[in-house]
């Protein structure tokens, strides 16, 4: 869910800055472009588990996926980045 919303978050300042990217693999390699994220590896490291787990309706899944996640703090650090973005 918050891979979702960081993604979508993305898409819509580059969207204000007149830039069109629909895809999350697009935003964030964008988002990494313009400084917003710096490890865009760990981003779209991100993507696999997070897929899996959309697509996945097996709850024995989500431990393992969970335990993949990266810390929190590559999310904090893109919602500072997108608000100091001038639109």
């Amino acid at each position: 869910m918050l891979l979702r919303t960081a993604w979508k978050a993305i898409k819509a300042v580059a969207t204000k800055l007149g830039l069109e990217y629909n895809s999350p693999r697009a935003c964030l390699k964008l988002a990494f472009q313009q400084g917003w994220i710096d490890d865009e590896e760990l981003w779209l490291e991100m993507l696999a588990p997070r897929n899996r787990i959309s697509h996945t309706y097996h709850a024995e899944n989500a431990p393992a996926t969970y335990e993949q996640l990266p810390a929190f703090q590559a999310m904090r650090q893109l919602s500072t980045q997108l608000r100091n973005v001038e639109i």
